[in-house]
């Protein structure tokens, strides 16, 4: 799994969404099927990076929600920080500044 966590961050930087998407969706699914909230926390916020790079704001912002749902439900307080950096970044991106500083503020907690 590592192996290809690190292939979908290079499909990312690539802008090869379409492969990158194909991780994440796999990567839901296994975890769906297998009850595996580890995985569903390594898949939502690539959905969510992925939209954003892509300016879809809105589905960014879901996929992002549901991501920080599962690290404080699990106590994984670094994929928090890192679903909250998401968030900001998605904030930022789409001029909402106040948003992401709230974000920020998020993530020194």
């Amino acid at each position: 799994m590592r192996q290809l966590e690190d292939e979908k961050d290079l499909w990312i930087a690539r802008g090869d969404y379409a492969k990158a998407t194909e991780w994440a969706d796999e990567c839901l699914e296994i975890a769906t099927r297998t009850r595996a909230r580890k995985n569903l926390v390594k898949g939502w916020p690539v959905k969510g990076e992925i939209a954003t790079h892509r300016r879809r704001w809105d589905e960014a912002e879901q996929a992002l929600r549901e991501a920080v749902t599962i690290p404080q439900a699990i106590g994984n307080p670094g994929q928090l920080w890192r679903t909250h950096a998401a968030l900001g970044s998605l904030h930022d991106a789409a001029g909402k500044s106040k948003e992401a500083r709230a974000c920020t503020r998020r993530r020194a907690m």
